[in-house]
């Protein structure tokens, strides 16, 4: 038996493109309002400083017969591109975002901090369900495909020929209901891939739904939209206001008080790939393009996380022990206190496997090797203590 050691992995994730896409149609699922908070209340978040790890799972939902979309060897179109690789380069988008902020541009001259926003995701492992009753938008594979709902935010990639776009569960702190549908992402890779052989301004664009969508996940709701997708009215436009467009936050301020600021001059919610237009959002919660982020934004968000959300981090994932009977795909890491890797027979980490196991106590491994080609990374991990 042997005792391995310890190996910090440090993933640096960059973007530096503005894709020119059009992204509509992110909603919520089951629309909920939440009370306003102070970004200070010290009733909330304890730990924002404390980095919080998320685990995710992806589903490439094909059709019965295997075809339409990424698959577990191809990109379902003839390029040697799966989908665990493609899965990967998702979460090295998001985190790239989630790595970053930036100030909020509205109002014009506010003096609203910019905190690091200190959590991230990690993928748990990649699914390839083939299902004809799933495999187009619309219709929620959760229920059948779901993956350790408890502790994994489930990610759905599914069919649309429609414009980018996709949908969250809810934004409650319940776990075992957290899931996204993403649509569109196959059939635009293709084209792009006819067109130009460069898929990445369209990757960074659907990153930035999926990272939308999963904030929703974290308890955030719309800016200065419905939680539908329409813009939130104002007296200078409806002769209108309605309170149940409010997010929650004192520091993000309704489109009513945005346009009064601008003498009615604009909507905030200026479309995707806007958000450095003048009167424009740049917040994270409306479809701009935008990565913002504020501090009473973020205390929810750990807030939700040192509460009914913990389970979803890997903090908490190495608070017990695990024994493993076999290592590899669809699995990409696992989680315990104690890892103990024991199969009755022997085996090994095939090529190509990428494998992280974080644990908080030891790792020890019988009749299991790593075949070349492959990797196997063993990270300590700190459990919760919050």
């Amino acid at each position: 038996m042997n005792k391995i050691g310890l190996i910090f992995a440090l993933i640096l994730c960059s973007f530096y493109l503005q894709a020119q896409l059009p992204i509509n149609n992110i909603c919520l699922l089951n629309p909920v309002s939440g009370p306003k908070i102070s970004p200070n209340d010290e009733t909330d978040a304890k730990s924002m400083s404390q980095q919080k790890i998320v685990r995710v799972n992806f589903h490439f939902m094909l059709k019965s017969d295997g075809t339409g979309n990424f698959n577990e060897i191809t990109d379902g179109d003839g390029r040697l591109k799966n989908g665990y690789l493609m899965a990967q380069e998702f979460i090295n988008w998001i985190n790239g975002f989630c790595n970053n902020n930036e100030a909020l541009s509205i109002p014009i001259g506010n003096s609203i901090q910019v905190l690091n926003k200190n959590y991230k995701f990690i993928l748990d492992a990649v699914y390839f369900d083939r299902d004809n009753n799933y495999y187009n938008y619309g219709g929620s594979p959760q229920s059948i495909y779901g993956k350790n709902t408890m502790n994994v935010m489930n990610i759905y990639m599914q069919h649309s020929l429609e414009t980018p776009g996709g949908n969250a569960s809810d934004i409650s702190t319940n776990p075992g209901s957290k899931y996204t549908h993403i649509r569109s992402y196959w059939q635009g890779y293709v084209s792009q891939m006819a067109t130009t052989n460069n898929y990445v301004d369209f990757q960074y664009a659907i990153a930035k739904t999926i990272t939308h969508e999963l904030t929703h996940l974290l308890t955030l709701s719309h800016t200065v939209l419905w939680n539908h997708g329409a813009k939130c009215p104002t007296n200078c436009e409806n002769g209108y206001v309605s309170n149940s467009c409010d997010d929650g936050c004192a520091d993000t301020p309704t489109a009513e008080e945005i346009m009064v600021a601008n003498s009615c001059a604009k909507h905030p919610h200026c479309g995707f790939n806007q958000s450095e237009v003048l009167y424009c959002s740049n917040n994270l919660m409306d479809y701009n393009g935008g990565i913002s982020l504020t501090p009473c934004q973020l205390n929810k968000i750990h807030s939700g996380l040192e509460g009914g959300l913990k389970t979803y981090l890997t903090c908490e994932a190495v608070k017990t022990d695990l024994t493993l009977t076999s290592v590899g795909f669809p699995n990409l890491s696992y989680f315990g206190k104690k890892i103990t890797v024991n199969p009755s027979t022997p085996i090994e980490l095939l090529t190509n496997n990428k494998t992280e196991m974080y644990f908080s106590e030891s790792v020890d491994f019988s009749n299991f090797s790593v075949r070349f080609g492959s990797s196997l990374d063993v990270i300590y991990e700190t459990p919760c203590n919050y």
